[in-house]
């Protein structure tokens, strides 16, 4: 019962993610801090459940003092989602690590952020589509837990922050991730707090719909209960 609770609230969680980036309502709030900041909650996570798992875990992230303008949570986000991805897809004995890089310029700091495995790798006929939602529920062999959105979540904020994302796969022998972004240097205001980014600013008040299709009639009044405290108006499907 813990598992499926924790499995039906993840789902819910990304369902609102990915919801809030395909209709642009996804809040961002920039805030100063540095990528140690920003990398350390996911790489702890990450070092704890490769433990479990039986996986060599390493990172190499910039301990310096670069403060930069971002918002922590949302690009936690996407290191979270790209470790836990890896983890998904790697077996015991398997290697994961991640590295950060950075290139000073002027007012502004790239991060690459790089996340590698030693796992299955992704099929060569899945990879062009890889930030599909659901894109690897096709390949049995990959068919895991997980809500199949994680990929698809990671590259709408890269898009949304204006970074990209790139990855390189070998089937059998593992995946590398590199994502790439631009914050700028010391650029808070208002107590902390930017007002926009790149100009633009997003608001979570606009009520949207989200159909639901469940059998089970405890899971649904939990979907739904939970949904509608954050705004959204359910629909449910007969059958």
């Amino acid at each position: 019962i813990r598992v499926s609770s924790f499995q039906l609230s993840q789902l819910i969680n990304d369902t609102i993610l990915i919801s809030q980036i395909n209709t642009k309502t996804l809040r961002i709030d920039p805030e100063s801090c540095t990528i140690s900041n920003i990398c350390n909650g996911p790489v702890f996570e990450a070092r704890k459940n490769c433990d479990l798992k039986g996986i060599s875990f390493e990172s190499d992230i910039p301990a310096g003092d670069t403060v930069i303008s971002a918002d922590p949570d949302k690009t936690g986000i996407i290191v979270r989602y790209l470790l836990e991805n890896a983890i998904r897809f790697t077996d015991p004995g398997g290697k994961i690590s991640i590295r950060a890089s950075q290139t000073q310029q002027q007012g502004s700091v790239v991060y690459k952020i790089t996340v590698k495995d030693n796992g299955k790798g992704i099929p060569p006929d899945v990879l062009p589509d890889i930030y599909r939602p659901f894109a690897l529920d096709s390949a049995p062999a990959y068919q895991e837990t997980g809500t199949g959105l994680t990929l698809a979540i990671v590259k709408g904020i890269v898009d949304l922050l204006g970074g990209t994302a790139e990855v390189k796969s070998s089937l059998g022998s593992g995946t590398e991730f590199t994502v790439t972004l631009c914050f700028s240097k010391n650029s808070v205001s208002d107590g902390g707090k930017d007002k926009a980014v790149s100009g633009t600013s997003y608001s979570l008040n606009m009520k949207k719909k989200i159909l639901i299709c469940e059998d089970n009639e405890l899971n649904l009044e939990v979907v739904k209960s939970l949904l509608e405290r954050n705004g959204y108006k359910v629909l449910e499907a007969e059958n």
